[in-house]
């Protein structure tokens, strides 16, 4: 989860952002006149803000480089958690059969699950 969304808002700023500066009559580009790619490799994932770091623009500039930076990290956290969910399952989770029983309340008669959750 801590990656879908991380990489879920990083998408959508940079589709907002690409969508928005796209014909930009002062040439600014959101920001990033001389860096406009930047906003394309944000939908690498993972990779991808450490990939837009690479201009002089974005790392100069700390609007930029912290959201950058910290969904880049954000992102691999949550690959890296995800992975060692994977390659380590946790398996000391009891798992007891449910009982089934019979419930007898005033006039019904009927069954009933009954278990530990």
């Amino acid at each position: 989860m801590a990656f879908a969304q991380t990489y879920t808002v990083t998408v959508l700023v940079a589709t907002g952002a690409l969508l928005f500066c796209w014909s930009d009559p002062d040439g600014q580009h959101c920001g990033l006149p001389n860096a406009r790619s930047a906003w394309y490799e944000l939908y690498i994932p993972v990779a991808g803000p450490f990939v837009a770091l690479r201009h002089e623009e974005v790392r100069s500039n700390w609007k930029y480089a912290v959201p950058f930076i910290g969904s880049g990290v954000l992102q691999s956290v949550g690959v890296g958690l995800a992975l060692m969910s994977l390659l380590w399952p946790k398996s000391e989770a009891a798992r007891a059969p449910a009982r089934i029983n019979v419930v007898a309340t005033g006039e019904t008669v009927g069954l009933g699950l009954q278990g530990n959750f």
